[in-house]
């Protein structure tokens, strides 16, 4: 597709354009409810005018969001954003290409979307072979991201703060899921951890001001300045530096110890140790809404069920419809809805049961 193009889309989708070689840099659509600081001052997003499979792509460097640009347009969409113009000129492109080319199959996007994951082409006869297949290069993937030193964790892990009993969580399932506590900066820490049990990252969710220690009531939206000294608080999550959210999946090193046919799908750090505190087992979560390739083959290649929690809102309704692309029928896929304003970190015992049946396992509630 045409540079310009694209960039006319993009500036009817709100964004500041910069034209580069081959390519656009534009600040992010998605930026109001997907980036810590709601905005986007630099561009951040970068646009290519043709992917794979010919139609344009884009990803964004600050919400980790990639994917086809007409696939953003219809988030966009679906957030209640006036798009049809920009639709409009996206169609009014693609229908200037030939009709005469061959659809490809479902099959056929599943070996491609594989051979973009691992550079390396994949028979189409091992994609046909069963439909609980998945590529096993995909889930080693994580293997080559560096371990940090096992004593990285240890200073924070002498202890929570006030802030996770507050949540729900007991002293048991913070032991179980190695919660930490960094006092300095005011952050319940969490060790992101690979299926082999290595230390790849470590990740601190934001719960009062670092520099005058006013705090907002756990289960409420962190609020954009501090209340007290009126400084702009920190991003709520902080991760550590490099690290590659698209390998892991937030609880994978406790799969051999939660063993279960479901697999129950959140999106974020708390959600997790709160459904399995509910007796939810085995969980895990994605760490954001927008799930990658390697996250999919790992669900698909350990478990039979993928049983997603969303949270209820647009970004939830979104990941569903990602995973369910991706899974392309290899595995049963699921999902609940909490009502509106919930996510599974904010539901009671009685809320989780009642939106998911009884528990596998004993609650430790």
């Amino acid at each position: 597709m045409d540079l310009s193009v694209l960039a006319s889309v993009f500036i009817l989708l709100g964004s500041k354009v910069k034209r580069g070689s081959g390519k656009l840099r534009v600040t992010c659509p998605l930026a109001s409810r997907s980036h810590a600081s709601r905005s986007d001052e630099r561009p951040s997003m970068v646009v290519f005018p043709e992917g794979q499979r010919g139609d344009p792509i884009c990803a964004c460097s600050a919400c980790h969001w990639k994917g086809a640009v007409v696939r953003l347009v219809d988030e966009l969409a679906d957030a209640g954003m006036d798009v049809s113009k920009a639709r409009e000129m996206l169609t009014g492109e693609a229908a200037k290409k030939t009709d005469d080319q061959p659809q490809k199959n479902e099959r056929r996007e599943i070996i491609s979307r594989v051979r973009a994951l691992t550079h390396d082409g994949v028979s189409r006869a091992r994609v046909q072979r069963a439909g609980a297949w998945f590529d096993p290069r995909a889930v080693d993937l994580g293997d080559n991201v560096p371990a940090m030193p096992d004593d990285a964790f240890s200073k924070y892990g002498r202890g929570v703060p006030r802030y996770a009993l507050d949540r729900g969580l007991t002293l048991e399932t913070c032991r179980a899921w190695g919660l930490g506590h960094d006092r300095r900066a005011r952050r319940l820490m969490f060790a992101l951890r690979d299926h082999r049990g290595r230390l790849v990252a470590m990740s601190g969710r934001l719960y009062a001001c670092s520099v005058c220690g006013w705090s907002w009531p756990p289960r409420e939206k962190q609020p954009r300045d501090c209340g007290c000294c009126g400084r702009r608080l920190p991003p709520k999550f902080l991760h550590s530096k490099g690290f590659k959210r698209e390998f892991f999946l937030y609880g994978e090193v406790r799969k051999d110890i939660d063993r279960g046919d479901i697999i129950y799908v959140v999106e974020g750090n708390i959600d997790a140790p709160m459904l399995w505190q509910y007796g939810y087992r085995p969980v895990v979560a994605t760490l954001g809404s927008n799930v990658s390739d390697v996250q999919v083959e790992k669900l698909v290649a350990w478990w039979n069920h993928i049983l997603i929690v969303q949270d209820a809102d647009d970004a939830g309704d979104s990941m569903v419809r990602l995973v369910k692309y991706k899974v392309a029928g290899r595995k049963k896929v699921s999902s609940v809805r909490p009502l509106d304003g919930m996510d599974p970190g904010s539901m009671s015992v009685d809320n989780a049961v009642e939106l998911l049946g009884k528990p596998p396992f004993d609650p430790l509630t």
